[in-house]
């Protein structure tokens, strides 16, 4: 007896909501899915307020004290100015009423400042 081979055709994919709306191109995200990432940019600036504040330190204090050597004063100023920020982005992210998707928003414009006042505070 010969085995008879069948072919299952693949089913027909199921239109989804998405495809009815051509106007829109996302959706928004679940609630708790913001509420978790507001949490991990509140976490994020904390961690870059303390890299700011070790590089604070270490400019200011260490490598004065240690190595003998001055530190411009511009980098001094940027490590405190990100300090500031970072501080200021963690109450606002914490305290704020403001809409979860408006605070994510912020989490452009904080990594951003951060990336730019980089490399603008070590010294080559």
């Amino acid at each position: 007896m010969a085995e008879e081979r069948r072919i299952i055709a693949p089913r027909q994919p199921t239109p989804s909501s998405r495809a009815r709306d051509l106007g829109k191109v996302t959706d928004r995200l679940p609630d708790d899915v913001l509420s978790e990432q507001v949490r991990r940019f509140a976490l994020f600036t904390g961690v870059g307020g303390g890299l700011w504040t070790i590089g604070f330190l270490v400019d200011s204090v260490l490598a004065p004290l240690t190595l003998g050597v001055t530190v411009p004063r511009a980098a001094v100023v940027i490590e405190a100015a990100g300090i500031a920020f970072s501080v200021f982005m963690f109450l606002y992210v914490r305290y704020c009423k403001k809409t979860p998707q408006g605070k994510i928003d912020l989490g452009l414009a904080y990594m951003l400042v951060n990336a730019v006042g980089s490399p603008c505070s070590t010294r080559g």
